[in-house]
């Protein structure tokens, strides 16, 4: 063995990594960007719609308030969720290949503020990486978005967090889209295989607890 002579240090140990873990990663992470984007940029334009105008903010009195169940998760909201648009095809074909099954829940036109919900369960083997689902949503989708409009400083978050035990992430969104400001809230909750992201936009301010309360309230069922 060799001695360190005096006044030396020990050499740093030399780290071992796997190149396929970290490419496996990459993948994961690319996979759930793409995702996140599309159902971002797809709640985007629906608020907006094709005349670029979002609809009046709406109030909602406490009986419009329910639980609604979607297959495996429920939140509170005051409206009905019914089928959100086809974007696999705006997917690459890699993407839509890990897939075994990705579905919308959308709140519809007219709606200020607007929910979109998704589920999607990766094929078995497919690495699953939440985290690429949010920056999807926040910087590939939104920072965009708010550049076209001329935003250049939007302000986003993103914090760890759970829900039913599950690993979750919220994530907010502050900028312009549209001619005016837009919020977009987040929660990704992630369990093996499956990922949930539900999402709510909205154009006024006084929006924010409404949005804040249907994300305050998701549940995924059951939760194992």
């Amino acid at each position: 063995m060799n001695e360190t002579a005096p006044g030396q240090t020990e050499p740093p140990a030399k780290k071992s990594f796997s190149i396929f873990g970290s490419i496996v990663g990459i993948v994961a992470f690319i996979i759930a960007a793409a995702i996140g984007k599309t159902v971002a940029q797809k709640g985007v334009q629906a608020l907006f719609g094709r005349s670029g105008n979002a609809p009046p903010v709406q109030t909602f009195s406490p009986s419009t308030w329910s639980t609604r169940t979607m297959t495996d998760i429920t939140l509170d909201a005051p409206f009905q969720f019914g089928p959100g648009p086809d974007v696999t095809k705006s997917l690459p074909p890699q993407v839509r290949q890990s897939l075994d099954y990705y579905e919308i829940f959308d709140s519809g036109d007219g709606t200020n503020p607007r929910a979109t919900i998704s589920r999607i369960a990766y094929k078995a083997g497919v690495a699953v990486s939440v985290d690429g689902a949010v920056d999807g949503a926040m910087n590939g989708a939104m920072k965009p978005i708010a550049a076209a409009g001329g935003d250049a400083n939007p302000h986003s978050t993103a914090n760890k967090t759970t829900i039913d035990g599950l690993s979750a992430r919220r994530a907010s969104y502050s900028g312009r889209a549209g001619g005016g400001a837009v919020h977009l809230e987040s929660v990704f909750v992630q369990n093996g295989q499956k990922l949930w992201q539900v999402q709510v936009i909205y154009t006024g301010d006084s929006s924010g607890p409404d949005a804040a309360r249907i994300l305050d309230s998701i549940h995924i069922r059951p939760a194992k």
